[in-house]
């Protein structure tokens, strides 16, 4: 008998999702297939979108917790109301392209993978930048993000599931402690969901607040600090940078280094993605001073 597969989508708040579960209503199957939303919204803002879609398991979610960022919670409250053998995740506001699960899955369902996740390409990419993490050449990535990622169930129950404790950043700290057991996650190319990142502004305080996670990430996984001399090289460098400001006050040139950071993206959004670092990195310094003086943020 095959495996079941359950796809797991949660939402707070944003009717994009009508475009996700459109996308995954028409997707072909590998396998008997279940769609799950868990919606943490007013339990009146998505009602049509899920009227329209009586096939979708939908699950009202309140957090246990008033006024916190229920992301991880809501993760792990789907894959209890899962049935299947093997969990898919897909963000809201994404769209899977054709024949997406079937790609993202077959690994797993052939029994030569355990975790497999593929790109998000953004929907605007005139616009938005594209995020996906360092690919390997082996084909392996060392940690991933659950917008696009598909596991063995066992595999949660193993790991004893998403940790509750973060506002964001929980999908980084699940995979990097599946890989810190040795095992290994592949990136599927085939596999592309794409992704409305929203306006500017949205996008920029989304870095601030992945920034901020980081912090918690590193204080749990400090291990994990020398990726500031490797795949997170840049966020050491334009620490240094903004360091070293004060230097204008002897040095009226000091901040022109980062034409040289505007430079070296010349050919992807420039202005853009040196916002996006700035703001990831001035977002992890102030996780790490929360978490210096409160020892922790909710």
């Amino acid at each position: 008998m095959q495996p079941k597969i359950s796809i797991i989508v949660i939402v707070k708040n944003d009717r994009g999702i009508a475009n996700t579960v459109a996308g995954l209503a028409i997707q072909k199957v590998p396998a008997p297939t279940e769609t799950i939303v868990i919606d943490a919204s007013d339990p009146t803002l998505l009602a049509d979108i899920k009227n329209k879609y009586p096939n979708v398991h939908w699950y009202q979610f309140e957090s246990a917790i008033a006024n916190k960022t229920s992301i991880p919670e809501q993760r792990n409250f789907g894959i209890r109301h899962a049935q299947g053998e093997i969990i898919v995740f897909i963000d809201a506001n994404c769209v899977p392209l054709e024949n997406w699960l079937i790609e993202l899955t077959h690994l797993i369902l052939e029994g030569r993978e355990t975790m497999t996740a593929g790109p998000v390409l953004p929907s605007d990419a005139k616009k938005q930048i594209a995020r996906n993490p360092t690919v390997g050449k082996d084909g392996y990535i060392y940690w991933a993000p659950t917008i696009n990622l598909a596991f063995k169930k066992d595999l949660w129950k193993k790991l004893d599931g998403f940790d509750e404790s973060f506002l964001y950043g929980s999908d980084a700290d699940f995979t990097w402690r599946w890989s810190d057991a040795g095992n290994k996650i592949y990136f599927v190319h085939n596999a592309v969901i794409t992704h409305d990142w929203g306006n500017a502004k949205r996008d920029i305080r989304r870095s601030f607040d992945y920034g901020k996670a980081r912090a918690k990430l590193f204080a749990k996984h400090p291990k994990r600090l020398t990726a500031l001399l490797g795949d997170n090289l840049y966020v050491t460098i334009y620490t240094i940078y903004i360091l070293g400001l004060p230097l204008t006050l002897y040095f009226w040139w000091y901040p022109l280094f980062i034409l040289l950071a505007l430079a070296k993206n010349i050919g992807d959004k420039p202005f853009k993605t040196v916002l996006y670092n700035l703001s990831y990195t001035v977002g992890m310094w102030i996780g790490f001073i929360i978490l210096l003086f409160k020892g922790d943020y909710v």
